[in-house]
């Protein structure tokens, strides 16, 4: 019982797990709500009172929306504040509802758009993953 009640209380403390790290994802249309903290703080509360978060990726694209410079710069200060690394996200979609679709990389404007969102979202972090969408639309 003792042991327990200590797990218990090391988890709600938010003190590092011994055998594993916890990453989250911030799709954009969050991140691009980082910069208000009204929005964020209570959201992490209570995230963080129920697991201990060692870092987050931050989505800087999805859907053509590109989280603004400031906010990005906010929301990295944010998590930095209170110890939480902090990496990049990207999601190379054009528009999810439309059956997800995504950029063609045989199209000349598609991949300058690509390079222009990596380029930005390498700026700000070291890391950096792309989520899942990484798939060609052929445009016929």
């Amino acid at each position: 019982m003792a042991v327990l009640l200590l797990t218990i209380s090391s988890v709600l403390a938010g003190e590092p797990y011994k055998n594993f790290k916890v990453a989250v994802y911030s799709r954009s249309y969050e991140t691009a709500k980082i910069g208000d903290l009204n929005y964020i703080a209570p959201i992490w509360e209570e995230i963080t009172r129920q697991v201990h978060v060692d870092k987050i990726y931050l989505e800087t694209h999805r859907d053509l929306l590109i989280v603004d410079e400031a906010t990005l710069v906010k929301a990295k200060k944010f998590f930095a504040d209170r110890g939480v690394q902090t990496a990049g996200g990207i999601t190379l979609t054009v528009n999810e509802s439309n059956n997800f679709e995504t950029f063609c990389y045989t199209n000349p404007e598609h991949r300058k758009k690509v390079k222009e969102i990596i380029e930005f979202t390498a700026k700000h972090f070291d890391e950096l993953i792309l989520d899942d969408f990484f798939f060609h639309n052929l445009e016929v």
